[in-house]
């Protein structure tokens, strides 16, 4: 053998002593702290207002639908409890086509009132119908 290339002791066999963990050393008048979770400060008491979405995509038939079926129920004495007015748009809703829109929500209110003068007669028909099924098979 090469006397050149025996094994030569490094410094490095030993860990350094910096890296090594240590016991943590606490005196006898310290109460030893127990490990509890982190907690996330609670919300302030008043929330902060969402910002108003820009916009927002509507079924412009399902609203008008929406704000005239108690009328349509109403006239054709049909019960208008949560289930049954469910009943009476989904069925309403069946029997129209739909009409996406997207749109700021500040225009919502004004294209209901323009297109209700459009759909009025499609919504009648299908509101008819629906308040007839409804009233002669009620789900409640």
């Amino acid at each position: 053998h090469d006397p050149q290339f025996q094994a030569q002791p490094t410094a490095q066999t030993q860990p350094d002593p910096q890296f090594q963990a240590q016991p943590a050393a606490q005196s006898q008048s310290e109460p030893q702290l127990q490990s509890q979770p982190v907690t996330q400060p609670q919300a302030a008491e008043t929330p902060v207002p969402e910002k108003e979405p820009e916009f927002v995509m509507l079924n412009i038939v399902e609203e008008i639908v929406r704000d005239k079926i108690i009328y349509f129920m109403r006239q054709f004495e049909v019960c208008t409890c949560e289930r049954c007015i469910a009943d009476t748009v989904a069925l309403v809703l069946n029997g129209l086509k739909p009409k996406y829109l997207v749109t700021p929500p500040a225009a919502v209110a004004p294209l209901v009132g323009f297109y209700t003068n459009r759909y009025i007669s499609d919504i009648t028909v299908e509101a008819t119908k629906a308040c007839m099924i409804v009233r002669e098979n009620p789900r409640h």
